[in-house]
């Protein structure tokens, strides 16, 4: 399954940009009733889903509508899942997966040590030290396996 998910990154992130598109289309429009959060929350929402028009009504003239679309369509199209196909699986690893996790490993020892660092020289709360406790076995645990 993760093979599947690594493979198609790009047909599953058109998916999930379809699904999300869609709940945010399905959003009320905000009316003069409206708290001022929702209105913005709304615009917000719909200028990250794409949906411009949408998102900002007739405050956009439209031949900037149609130019904002022809310089920004080939900028979406030529980035496209460019990490997933030169990815290279690392030396010893048993496939691809297993390659992926110990790249996930060695960014959670990164995030590790900064915390570490960050609590020794006292800028981490003290009441986060459970927790980073606890991120540290978990780390050890998977590293292990």
């Amino acid at each position: 399954m993760f093979e599947f998910l690594s493979q198609h990154q790009f047909s599953i992130a058109v998916v999930l940009y379809w699904i999300f598109s869609a709940a945010i289309s399905s959003m009320p429009e905000p009316t003069t009733d409206d708290a001022p959060a929702y209105s913005w929350l709304y615009r917000f929402l719909h200028t990250v889903a794409g949906n411009l028009t949408t998102a900002f009504g007739s405050k956009i003239p439209g031949g900037v509508k149609t130019v904002a679309l022809v310089l920004v369509l080939p900028l979406v199209l030529s980035s496209t899942a460019c990490a997933a196909v030169h990815y290279t699986v690392h030396p010893g690893a048993v496939n691809k997966a297993d390659s992926i996790s110990y790249d996930t490993l060695l960014v959670a020892e990164t995030a590790i040590d900064e915390a570490r660092h960050d609590f020794e020289t006292g800028r981490l709360p003290n009441g986060r030290r459970e927790a980073f406790e606890t991120l540290v076995r978990t780390y050890n645990l998977a590293r292990q396996s």
